[in-house]
């Protein structure tokens, strides 16, 4: 019985295992017609073994809502095509059913079709994978299941790398940094080297490396991250996969850039077209977000006004002494913002090949023998130079008649370390940074005309608004020296003023129109009557126009050019023929005025029993601050002050220094910083209210006090805290 028990159970064993079979067989088959050829072809292995990819047909057909600005989600606020989270029209909800691919076509195919066509890359765009992983032996392009295309050719170059997203935003290096690690992002389009990259081939065929201009560093995948999401940075070059980048054709007129690494795509971060951005990896998936073009730059430096930099320091280049001389010397120096570190970089007819001008004198930097100085312009190729990206970042300039690179003998750091060429060698020597800055440095100059050599003169050295400015011969006064002030960091405008009155260079009546009579006037802030565009037009001569009506109007000698009191008018191009000037540096200290040389006169011979002495006159409100000792006084200070009132006078005569306080005052009034020289006579700050920090009466330069004398509170508590016991006052 058992046996039959056992014979019965066999016979239901092996027809339980018939059907399980036939129902496996059959579970086979369904898979075998159900799953995408494009799983097979990509070597995914059986069905089940791997999660669905992200463009597969899954039971909510929606995509990961941290993708960047993918259309196939419809609650992705980076969308732009959605914004509302509303339904979308109909050939969004198309490009939705169809896995977000273009062409799908809703309502009309079966979900078994959706569902392959979903796995399938479409036309133009880039199968996307699973997020986090790579399938199995995707090493390389050629089974990378990502890539259902070869990869572009890229010619080797210079390029900046537009964004899908926004207008004319393109991959920059965050705040043009250096340092290994600082982030890439999107800006908008500025032409500077931080939004330069130098596309070359890597190792690995089909990949490029990205290499930023500005610090000579490779586009780098953060620590090699494997997950959507992953910033993208720059790293010092090294041959590995992080730097590693293929291009695709995505048929939206652009390329979709693949990280060799993670095999995810270049991606700007939620879609947002903001300046700053974050530039990422990221599932691909079509939008623009993953769109970049490249624009060849065909001239790496536009005409202008520069300082250069050895990227090893931040020390520039220099015409030695600011000389206008040809032969004088180029050389390294700390930056002094004057005429001789600008240098005007102009474009010749050939691609990346400029001349140089140093603006202090209009002459070219040259090559002489192994040197470099500066000449009159030839047209010789010994003063034309070829620039072209360093290796470390930055330019280097590779002289056209010798070939040899604009270098700083022995890398020296010191002040006066020669410039000269050499043989190009990779070097930060040979490396520098161009910035552009403003035509004139914020200082003190002569204006002189090139025609007449006259110069800009406040008509008898007058101090009033409304004083007139002329043309004049050169005196050194400073009715004759003007103070340049840029407002604003590209020194787009200046304010002139004069050195010795402190006016302003003015338009009578803030009247743009030709003819109208340049004069001086109390300065203001943002009066555009006093505003002014400083423009080189090259060998060293600028012009200065004023910002009323178009612009275009300048400041030019009208009149007899060659006779003192000439005129200073508006003119338009063309209407003087005397209207451009060098801008001469110059030093300006004020007279010193006749009540602080008498009292030099006076103390000259006083001793004291420390090496302070203090002076108070009377009739002028001063009090002069001495060091030294008898015979030797030197001048520390002198500052205003209010002594007794005429009917309350100072005591006058010689004394001492004795004690001293924080402060005294009644129900009205408190002063601080008390120091005693003769009995209830005091030098204290001016008054307060009563135990407050508020002025009650701030008056100085003037008789005022009871007899005591009144000082800023600055200036009061310096005497009370470094003025020792016994000092010698004088006053008179």
């Amino acid at each position: 019985m058992l046996g039959d028990v056992m014979m019965k159970d066999s016979a239901v064993s092996r027809k339980s295992f018939s059907r399980r079979a036939i129902a496996l067989l059959l579970a086979a088959l369904l898979c075998f017609w159900c799953v995408p050829a494009a799983a097979f072809a990509a070597g995914e292995g059986e069905s089940g073994d791997n999660p669905p990819s992200a463009g597969s047909s899954i039971s909510d057909n929606t995509a990961d809502p941290e993708s960047s600005g993918d259309p196939t989600n419809p609650a992705d606020p980076a969308n732009p095509a959605n914004p509302d989270n509303t339904a979308n029209p109909p050939d969004e909800q198309a490009d939705e059913q169809s896995g977000g691919q273009a062409g799908g076509q809703a309502g009309t195919q079966t979900d078994t079709q959706a569902d392959a066509q979903a796995d399938a890359p479409a036309d133009g765009a880039i199968a996307p994978t699973v997020e986090g992983s790579l399938p199995d032996g995707a090493d390389d392009l050629a089974n990378d299941p990502l890539l259902g295309r070869e990869p572009a050719v890229i010619e080797p170059g210079l390029y900046k790398i537009i964004a899908g997203v926004g207008q004319w935003k393109v991959l920059d290096v965050r705040n043009g940094a250096t340092s290994n690690g600082t982030s890439v992002q999107i800006y908008s389009s500025n032409n500077t080297l931080a939004q330069f990259f130098d596309i070359q081939p890597a190792e690995t065929e089909g990949y490029y490396t990205l290499r930023a201009l500005n610090s000579g560093k490779n586009l780098d995948l953060d620590a090699g991250g494997m997950d959507p999401g992953t910033r993208v940075q720059i790293w010092n070059p090294a041959n590995t996969p992080n730097q590693e980048w293929a291009f695709y054709d995505n048929g939206l007129g652009g390329y979709t850039v693949i990280s060799r690494t993670n095999h995810l795509a270049l991606d700007v971060r939620g879609a947002n077209p903001s300046n700053g951005t974050q530039v990422q990896t990221y599932t691909p998936n079509g939008t623009d977000a993953q769109n970049f073009t490249l624009k060849p730059v065909e001239t790496l430096i536009g005409e202008g006004i520069y300082s250069i930099s050895p990227r090893y320091t931040s020390k520039v280049l220099d015409v030695n002494g600011a000389s206008g001389s040809a032969g004088a010397n180029v050389q390294l120096w700390g930056w002094n913002d004057t005429l001789a570190q600008r240098f005007l970089v102009k474009p010749t007819d050939t691609p990346n090949e400029f001349t140089v001008e140093a603006v202090c004198s209009g002459l070219l930097l040259t090559q002489t023998g192994r040197n470099v100085d500066q000449q009159p312009a030839t047209g010789a190729s010994n003063q034309i130079w070829h620039v072209q990206p360093a290796v470390s970042g930055g330019f280097a300039f590779i002289n056209k008649e010798s070939g040899l690179a604009l270098d700083i003998s022995g890398a020296s750091q010191s002040d006066g370390a020669n410039a000269q060429v050499y043989e190009p060698n990779g070097t930060a020597a040979q490396a520098y940074d161009l910035t552009k800055i403003a035509p004139v440095g914020n200082g003190t100059y002569v204006i002189k005309s090139v025609a007449c050599g006259r110069v800009f003169d406040v008509a008898g050295g007058s101090e009033a608004n409304g004083a007139n400015v002329r043309a004049w011969e050169s005196n050194d006064t400073g009715a004759q020296k003007w103070v340049f002030r840029a407002q604003d960091d590209n020194g787009t405008t200046y304010s002139i003023l004069n050195a010795a009155s402190n006016k302003a260079l003015d338009v009578t009546g803030a009247n743009g129109t030709a003819g109208v009579n340049i004069q001086q006037w109390e300065a203001g802030s943002g009066n555009v009557a006093q505003l002014w565009k400083v423009v080189y037009v090259g060998g060293g001569d600028f012009q200065i126009y004023s910002i009323l009506g178009a612009g275009n109007l300048a400041a030019a000698i009208v009149g007899d050019g060659s006779q003192n009191g000439a005129n200073i008018a508006l003119c338009a191009p063309g209407e003087s023929s005397d209207m451009t000037y060098r801008l001469q540096p110059t030093t300006y200290i004020p007279p010193i005025p006749a009540s602080w040389l008498a009292m030099n006169d006076r103390v000259a011979n006083i001793a004291s029993s420390t090496n302070y002495l203090l002076a108070v006159d009377e009739t002028n409100c001063i009090v002069g601050v001495y060091q030294g000792s008898r015979g030797a006084w030197t001048r520390l200070a002198t500052w205003p002050c209010s002594p007794g009132a005429w009917g309350t006078p100072t005591v006058k005569g010689i004394f001492r220094i004795q004690s001293r306080g924080y402060s005294f005052g009644t129900s009205s009034y408190t002063c601080y910083y008390w120091t005693q020289f003769y009995g209830n006579y005091l030098f204290h700050s001016v008054l307060y209210y009563p135990g407050s920090s508020s002025v009650k009466d701030g008056r100085l330069g003037m008789r005022l006090s009871h007899g005591c004398v009144r000082l800023a509170i600055e200036n009061a508590q310096w005497i009370n805290s470094n003025i020792p016991t016994g000092t010698t006052v004088v006053s008179y």
